[in-house]
């Protein structure tokens, strides 16, 4: 059993179930009702229903929250870009989830049903059984690399390296409107935007955390 525990951070009152739906973009609203209906959700230490307000700085508590996920391995093309006997780096096409989700529909497709095929579902699950080998994700719509570890050993030194930051992440994006410098820092809390789920936003954030993001122009077209 999984609990979470936060704080909320809001300026208005929210359906409790609206506002975490939004907040944990991997779960869907009539998931996060199922877990309410379970009595799997508290407000300040108290058990809750689907249509209750919440307001800033109410405390929550989650039980639960992943569920049990029965992954087949898939037989879907991979990218390569490396492997060896402790790790495999894939280039992961855009529209794409990393791992699968709760729901029928996000249980198949995924980058590790492709990943349980390739290593003959052979792979570290120390991070869950719905994430083997995955030590960091991208998002659906983004394409990337993204490093799976072969085994325990391999899982545990690479969490270890992103914890303490030393592993470097470069993105390529285009932007709109004109940079005053070629070389500039980002730095501002961002987190999920308040009625979008699949956004994020640095005005009026959820749960918002700091990021910092160095960038330079490459081009102009």
């Amino acid at each position: 059993m999984k609990t979470i525990n936060f704080c909320v951070v809001a300026k208005e009152k929210q359906r409790v179930d609206m506002y975490l739906a939004t907040l944990f973009v991997d779960f869907s609203r009539s998931y996060i009702q199922k877990l309410i209906d379970r009595k799997n959700v508290r407000v300040n230490g108290k058990e809750i229903s689907k249509n209750i307000k919440v307001s800033n700085r109410d405390e929550i508590q989650i039980l639960e929250m992943v569920e049990s996920i029965n992954i087949q391995a898939e037989d879907i093309l991979l990218e390569i870009i490396y492997e060896d006997e402790n790790i495999l780096v894939i280039n992961k096409e855009a529209h794409i989830n990393t791992h699968p989700t709760p729901g029928i529909d996000g249980k198949t497709g995924t980058l590790v049903n492709a990943i349980l095929y390739h290593c003959r579902e052979k792979l570290p699950t120390i991070n869950g059984e719905e994430r083997p080998g995955i030590v960091h994700r991208l998002d659906r719509d983004t394409s990337g690399a993204i490093m799976v570890a072969k085994n325990d050993s391999m899982m545990k030194l690479l969490a270890k390296r992103i914890q303490d930051r030393k592993v470097k992440k470069y993105y390529i994006a285009i932007v709109a409107g004109i940079f005053p410098e070629k070389e500039f820092k980002i730095e501002s809390y961002i987190g999920r935007h308040p009625t979008d789920k699949i956004r994020m936003t640095t005005k009026d954030p959820i749960n918002p955390k700091l990021a910092i993001t160095y960038g330079e122009v490459l081009a102009y077209i």
